[in-house]
């Protein structure tokens, strides 16, 4: 059985992006717009190049501190906090979040939803 060009394109779109559904479409294009390691390697330099003014904010002289304590406190801190968090537990909150989004999407209830 010899397959036209049209037909491979079809089979080739419904191996690629499931069962061809509008869905699954854009749920493979939003899973491919960054790959993981860029991801993580985007977020590692976060953290670095937000690390580098609490390095001054320890080890400079105190009477220096005071003039860039607030920003150091108020903006670098969380961002480096939250980008630290990110790194080290992204995966759990990604996986909440995929799990909240399909219930939403499917309709389905969990098992601790159907017990309350």
């Amino acid at each position: 059985m010899k397959f036209g060009a049209s037909q491979l394109l079809t089979a080739e779109y419904a191996t690629q992006f499931g069962n061809g559904t509008q869905g699954s479409y854009f749920r493979k294009v939003e899973e491919s717009i960054m790959k993981e390691a860029t991801k993580r390697s985007f977020f590692r330099w976060i953290h670095i190049i937000f690390g580098i003014p609490m390095i001054g904010y320890i080890y400079d002289s105190p009477s220096d501190t005071q003039y860039y304590a607030p920003i150091v406190r108020y903006f670098f801190l969380p961002v480096l906090l939250l980008s630290g968090l990110w790194m080290w537990k992204g995966h759990v909150l990604r996986r909440l979040l995929s799990k909240k989004s399909a219930n939403k999407t499917t309709g389905m209830k969990t098992g601790q939803e159907l017990e309350a």
